[in-house]
Order: structure tokens, then sequence, then C-alpha cells
């Protein structure tokens, strides 16, 4: 959410209506995109719809849903 954010040159917002909306989780990748050779390798992990994965350099592991 936060690189789709930064990518449309937006805040993401605080409330919605006058409910505070929880902040979303993450750091942006445009850094990465604009300038991949100055970005300092970190770890990266995600989840999405019950797949997880970790990536660190060249090592990863990931699980499938049983």
């Amino acid at each position: 959410m936060a690189t789709l954010v930064d990518l449309a040159g937006t805040k993401y917002p605080e409330v919605y209506g006058e409910k505070k909306i929880k902040t979303a989780p993450g750091k942006s990748l445009l850094p990465t995109f604009k300038k991949p050779k100055e970005v300092k390798e970190r770890t990266l992990f995600w989840e999405h719809e019950a797949h997880v994965a970790i990536r660190q350099g060249n090592w990863s592991a990931k699980t499938l849903p049983m």
C-alpha cells in the first residue's frame, strides 16, 4: 500500500468520515525503483491469501497453504 500511495503522490488518509483509519503497514519501494543501486539490502516479507514468504539477499523461504 505504501508504494501505491507514494506512486500516486498522495498521503494515506488518517480519517474516513468520522472514523480514524489505522496506518497502513510497510515502506514504499519507490526509492528502490528509482535508484536500485543506492538502496541498502533489507529483509522483505509478505503474506497474501494464506501464502507467506521472506527474502533476504539470495535466501528465501515460503510456505503454501494446507
